[in-house]
């Protein structure tokens, strides 16, 4: 039995799994994706894509000042979610990303390549609020909740020995709704009914990672500042006080060490009705069989 009221997992852990521990399912990014329709009937949230399909590596990006961008962008949004919920019979949410805001012109993440000019001026706040509201209506037309998840801070072209002090703040690639506050100020500024924010902390902890390591704790709290605003977690954990904390980890839920503080505070939002925490992760099931054994101790 479930440890909280709607615990889902990746479909990566497979339909044996997913069936004998009673769990939901999150799907892909491409609902179509085999390994998801064998549990379509535990499909309880979609996560719609970052990627434009055939757009060779471009973000979706509903910010974009670049018209022919942004349009492809809300097509693109509006075909998963359709085909999600006409997949997927027990759908009730739709997870996005919000949308590069930092980013070089075509906006595509340069990883381990050394970072282009990043071009600011082309992507909008206000276009970011309108066009995430126009998917929420969408949502909302089909009977579906909408979350915008806090992006991952990245740290592309930042040598792992640097330490926050010495880095541009300005000179981040980054996505809209990094920061805990501004992710916040999203929710209240789309202001639809079946409009939240999800939380993912493995993408947050990289952003606290650009503090001291003494005021990484109080950062990552700040997250959780208005409970009321989130709506949808994906659950994992990872390293304040270690460099590779830096990295998108996506650890199980109690081997990293952002505190049994923190992921009480989601164990307690997560026994909420209708709240769903994801892991959106699967190693083994004897790791999913920690995790869990964590998550009720808690």
């Amino acid at each position: 039995m479930n440890p909280i009221w709607m615990l889902a997992i990746s479909p990566e852990a497979g339909e044996a799994v997913v069936r004998r521990y009673g769990l939901w399912v999150e799907a892909y990014t491409r609902p179509d994706d085999p390994r998801t329709l064998t549990v379509a009937d535990r499909v309880i949230s979609g996560h719609a894509p970052g990627m434009l399909p055939g757009w060779d590596g471009w973000r979706v990006h509903i910010a974009s000042t670049q018209p022919d961008l942004r349009g492809a962008s809300l097509l693109a949004l509006r075909a998963y979610i359709e085909r999600a919920h006409g997949l997927f019979p027990n759908l009730r949410h739709i997870n996005m990303h919000a949308a590069p805001h930092r980013f070089p012109d075509p906006p595509i993440r340069p990883g381990a390549r050394p970072v282009p000019p990043l071009r600011p001026e082309l992507a909008r706040w206000d276009l970011l609020v309108e066009g995430a509201r126009s998917v929420a209506r969408l949502c909302g037309s089909l009977g579906l909740t909408l979350s915008v998840e806090n992006n991952w801070a990245y740290w592309d072209g930042v040598a792992p020995e640097t330490p926050p002090e010495a880095c541009d703040p300005e000179g981040f690639v980054e996505y809209f709704c990094t920061a805990p506050e501004e992710w916040l100020r999203l929710a209240a500024e789309v202001d639809e009914a079946n409009f939240a924010m999800c939380l993912d902390p493995s993408h947050a902890a990289p952003y606290c990672h650009r503090w001291p390591e003494g005021q990484r704790q109080e950062v990552l709290g700040r997250f959780l500042a208005d409970r009321s605003r989130v709506g949808h977690v994906h659950w994992n954990d990872s390293c304040l006080g270690e460099v590779r904390g830096r990295d998108d980890l996506h650890l199980p839920v109690g081997e990293g060490d952002l505190g049994d503080g923190f992921h009480r505070a989601i164990r307690e939002w997560a026994g909420q009705e209708g709240h769903i925490a994801v892991l959106e992760h699967f190693y083994d099931e004897g790791a999913l069989e920690r995790e869990l054994g964590y998550v009720r101790g808690l």
